[in-house]
């Protein structure tokens, strides 16, 4: 038979089976069969069907289907005004239902778990939030109505990922929420001029590395110096001016540099520069090697759901296998941009990891914090990668990246602080 087991937030279990076999005490005494306690005892792991039957085979008595139906319906309806009548149930109660029943050829079922769930609900004011039925007869009815504010779940350690989710959460809205930073040297018009005109006759595309330096230098991203050239010869005379060692990578727009082999590091001379600006082809970025600090990826994407989200990671070429690169919703405050850059495996190496000295967490914060305005501001911005962003023991810099952009439709903002 059906079990239903109520559970409210005071750890009070209060088990409706009593009140079951009492409803099938007064039903059967209907029809002039008593039950015994023994009747009681092989009452449990029964479905409804099987225990009937066995109550009218034990008197000698034949059962027919019409019979059987009466007697199952009889004792639904005395149920319900049994669990009326006698059973507590607190405001706000989460209901638990442990089903043992069985389909049978007649297809009737009890309907007493139903009943419980349906008063449940209706004295809780639609507050019950969590329920789980074990049933070959899958969700009730009265849990999968639209206006039912319940989540229910096939099997309880569903739901209890999904209740420690909950309170996961709650414990995250409790605290600090934090401020945002005042920025310097955010020119939001300059940088949303620079979108509308990479736009113009085109509704998606990748940035070139000029459009990039532009748009990110409207926000004060640290980015490294670099020279855009078309031709090899052009390429050696701006890694002399740089100084050397340099970097020599394609300047192809939206390039993964590292996959397609456009990228050249450490060129310690004219020679070696030659030799990779051939190999690469233009048009190329000549940039400073940066030596020392710790490889990140800082980005932001735009999700359907979500909308604005800023992401933080491992970075370097190894970023999509080490992974564990973690999201938060813009706009950030300070506590979230901290949580942020020191969660993770990239927390680990920002902190500093087996001896290498920790990178400056400040600038990563501010860095985080800038992109978060930017992905705001401009939600043009689908895509923006910086990998690697070289973090140092003071500031970060940005050594490559790569933004694309598509236009969107407005649309309302999930956060609202």
């Amino acid at each position: 038979m059906i079990q239903a087991v109520f559970f409210d937030f005071n750890g009070v279990i209060i088990d409706d089976e009593p009140l079951h076999l009492k409803a099938y005490t007064e039903a059967l005494a209907d029809v002039s069969v008593e039950l015994t306690e023994e009747d009681y005892f092989k009452s449990l792991g029964m479905d409804d069907v099987t225990f009937v039957r066995a109550a009218f085979n034990r008197t000698g008595r034949e059962l027919s289907d019409d019979a059987l139906r009466r007697v199952i319906e009889s004792e639904s309806a005395k149920h319900r005004a049994l669990i009326e009548d006698e059973l507590p149930l607190a405001p706000g109660v989460v209901t638990f239902v442990k089903a043992l029943s069985r389909r049978h050829p007649l297809g009737v079922v009890s309907m007493a778990a139903r009943h419980s769930i349906d008063y449940g609900l209706s004295r809780a004011g639609l507050a019950a939030h969590f329920t789980v039925v074990v049933s070959a007869e899958g969700i009730p009815t009265a849990l999968r109505r639209p206006e039912t504010a319940a989540a229910a779940f096939t099997y309880p350690e569903s739901a209890g990922r999904a209740l420690a989710l909950a309170v996961e959460r709650a414990e995250w809205l409790r605290r600090e929420a934090g401020s945002f930073l005042a920025l310097d040297g955010v020119d939001v018009r300059a940088a949303r001029e620079a979108v509308d005109a990479a736009l113009v006759g085109s509704d998606e595309r990748w940035l070139k590395p000029e459009e990039i330096r532009t748009l990110l230098g409207a926000y004060g991203i640290p980015l490294v110096p670099e020279e855009t050239v078309a031709a090899v010869d052009d390429a050696v005379a701006a890694a002399r001016r740089l100084g050397f060692p340099v970097v020599v990578k394609t300047a192809a727009a939206g390039a993964h540099k590292t996959e397609t082999g456009g990228v050249a590091v450490e060129l310690a001379s004219e020679d070696d520069v030659r030799a990779a600006a051939t190999r690469i082809g233009p048009p190329l970025l000549v940039q400073p090697m940066i030596a020392g600090g710790i490889e990140l990826l800082v980005g932001v994407v735009q999700d359907p759901v979500f909308g604005p989200l800023v992401a933080v990671g491992p970075g370097g070429v190894l970023a999509e296998l080490i992974g564990d690169a973690r999201f938060a919703v813009a706009p950030l405050t300070d506590v979230d941009a901290r949580e942020l850059v020191r969660a993770g495996k990239a927390g680990r190496l920002i902190s500093g990891f087996r001896g290498r000295p920790p990178a400056d967490a400040g600038a990563l914060v501010e860095l985080v914090q800038r992109l978060s305005h930017l992905a705001e501001d401009l939600p043009e911005v689908s895509e923006l990668d910086l990998n690697p962003v070289i973090a140092l023991s003071e500031g970060c810099v940005a050594v490559d990246a790569r933004v694309r952009l598509r236009r969107t439709t407005p649309r309302d903002r999930l956060k609202t602080w």
